[in-house]
């Protein structure tokens, strides 16, 4: 099965995978297409281990150079005024796991944004910061769009979260004033 130009999986393999899993090995098949990518958003996440959900369609790369966000295929990359701060990770570069929470935090629904961050924060799960951390990481943020999102699934976040599924249900808990 071709991943991307040059880059193949063998085809059983590739069916036998979940969707985030094929959506990772396209993430891969772009590092190893751009060794200099810095990669964002759900692309970032996935090489975190903090959950995605679904197959994404899009491979997101942060470009510092960029004025504006633009698109190439199923490859985005973005701008920022603020840049977020880049690690390197498996030989692959990407944004901090708390710019990466606050990222997902901002894109995703607010439930799954809640996941995002409880898996981040949570050491049952992946541990990869500390919910203060990830509020610094906000508070660097200066386009305050979806500010409120993230204040509130800050709010509820809790680094005791085991499950995707227990952060999503504790958001509908929430909402329906259980």
């Amino acid at each position: 099965v071709r991943v991307r130009h040059g880059v193949w999986a063998d085809a059983a393999a590739w069916q036998a995978l979940a969707p985030w899993g094929r959506y990772l090995v396209r993430v891969h098949a772009v590092g190893l297409l751009r060794p200099d990518a810095v990669f964002c958003r759900e692309s970032a996440a996935a090489l975190w281990g903090q959950p995605i959900f679904g197959e994404p369609r899009d491979i997101h790369r942060f470009d510092g150079g960029a004025a504006r966000s633009h698109r190439v295929g199923d490859v985005v990359r973005h701008a920022s005024i603020a840049p977020p701060r880049v690690v390197e990770a498996g030989g692959l570069l990407l944004t901090a796991p708390a710019d990466t929470a606050v990222a997902l935090m901002r894109a995703l629904r607010p439930a799954w944004g809640l996941a995002a961050v409880d898996a981040t924060i949570s050491e049952r799960q992946l541990g990869l910061c500390t919910i203060a951390e990830v509020r610094d990481a906000l508070s660097l943020q200066v386009d305050r769009r979806h500010r409120r999102r993230c204040v509130w699934a800050l709010d509820h976040a809790d680094p005791r979260s085991e499950r995707v599924g227990e952060s999503v249900s504790r958001a509908v808990i929430s909402w329906l004033g259980v």
